[in-house]
């Protein structure tokens, strides 16, 4: 009697590992925009803090980061204006960062179109950030977090965030 798996046994082992792999997939990416926006927290924080203070030393909110006194993040590049919005930083694949005229700080979750603003504003599944204290905005002074799209991945970041306020 020869030893060996016969085509069908190796079949089943095949479909059973593509169904487990099929699974875990989209609950593997979750948990990585998840650690990537946890990792971003601080950054945010960073920046709404240097957009106070510079409100607070020249009456007015600036879209420029060199007029902020942070130092520019390790892992963004800046990018020039366009698309709609100021300065920005592209962060990884994945997330743009932008301070406003009006001195709102977001950051917005495009998988794989934060190289080029225009396309992540039109496919972004979330954006977090902060209304600054002096705005005009109903939401001034608070932490905002913001679903497009119906998006699942959006609104499960959104409601895991601590003291974020789930907006329109």
């Amino acid at each position: 009697m020869e030893k060996g798996f016969t085509l069908i046994e190796l079949l089943v082992v095949v479909l059973i590992i593509g169904i487990l792999a099929a699974v875990a997939l989209p609950q593997y990416n979750k948990a990585v925009i998840k650690s990537r926006t946890s990792a971003l927290l601080p950054l945010l924080t960073a920046t709404a803090n240097a957009e106070e203070a510079y409100y607070i030393a020249a009456g007015t909110y600036t879209s420029h980061f060199a007029d902020l006194d942070i130092d520019a993040p390790t892992n963004c590049t800046l990018q020039p204006h366009g698309g709609g919005i100021e300065e920005y930083y592209a962060c990884g694949n994945d997330f743009i960062l932008n301070v406003t005229s009006t001195g709102a700080v977001m950051i917005s979750c495009c998988p794989n179109e934060s190289s080029n603003a225009v396309n992540c504003m039109n496919n972004r599944t979330f954006r977090f950030g902060y209304v600054p204290n002096y705005s005009s905005d109903t939401n001034a002074g608070k932490w905002t977090c913001t679903v497009f799209k119906n998006s699942k991945i959006g609104q499960q970041i959104c409601t895991s965030l601590p003291n974020f306020e789930i907006t329109d």
